[in-house]
C-alpha cells in the first residue's frame, strides 16, 4: 500500500513540474506562458490595414497586435511576415515541397483537395516535432469596452 501511495504522489509531483514565466508585454499586459515562449509586436502593413476598419468605426481607438508563442514559431513568423524573407528559402517549407514533389512523381496527389489535406497534415507533424503546441494573438486597445459602448450610444442618440 505504501508503494502504491508513493508512486501516486511521485507521479503527481512529476506531472506538475512545469517551467513557466510571466511575460510583461510593454507594461500593458502580463501573461503566464511556458519558458520557451516569447512575443513580438506586429508592425506589418497588412495587419494594420485589416484593423483600419475597426479604427475607423470608433474615434480615437488604437490597436496594438502581439504574437506570443514558442521561440521557433515567433522567429519564423517574424522572418516570413514582418521581415519579408522568401518562404521558399525556409527549411520547413523546403522539406514540405521536397516531399510534395516526390508524391507528385508517384502520382499520389492528383486531387488538389487531397494535396491540401496532405500539406496541412505535414505542417501539423512539423509543429508537433518542434513542440509548437499553441500560439496566442493579443489585441491591446486603448479604450475600455464601456468607453467604446458609450461612444456607440452617442452615435445612436444623435
Amino acid at each position: 500500500m505504501k508503494k502504491i501511495f508513493t508512486i501516486i504522489v511521485l507521479g503527481l509531483l512529476y506531472c506538475n513540474v512545469l517551467s513557466a514565466k510571466i511575460l510583461n508585454i510593454e507594461n500593458k499586459i502580463q501573461i503566464e506562458v511556458p519558458s520557451s515562449h516569447k512575443f513580438i509586436r506586429y508592425h506589418n502593413k497588412e495587419i494594420t490595414e485589416s484593423i483600419e476598419e475597426l479604427k475607423d468605426s470608433i474615434d480615437g481607438i488604437e490597436v496594438d497586435v502581439y504574437l506570443v508563442g514558442p521561440s521557433k514559431y515567433v522567429d519564423l513568423e517574424q522572418a516570413l511576415v514582418m521581415d519579408g524573407e522568401d518562404p521558399m528559402e525556409n527549411e520547413y517549407v523546403k522539406s514540405i515541397i521536397k516531399k510534395y514533389e516526390k508524391k507528385l512523381e508517384r502520382k499520389m496527389l492528383q486531387d488538389p483537395f487531397k494535396a491540401g489535406k496532405w500539406m496541412i497534415s505535414e505542417m501539423k507533424k512539423i509543429m508537433k516535432k518542434e513542440k509548437i503546441d499553441f500560439i496566442t494573438y493579443i489585441f491591446v486597445i486603448n479604450k475600455t469596452l464601456i468607453e467604446m459602448s458609450s461612444a456607440d450610444d452617442d452615435i445612436l442618440v444623435c
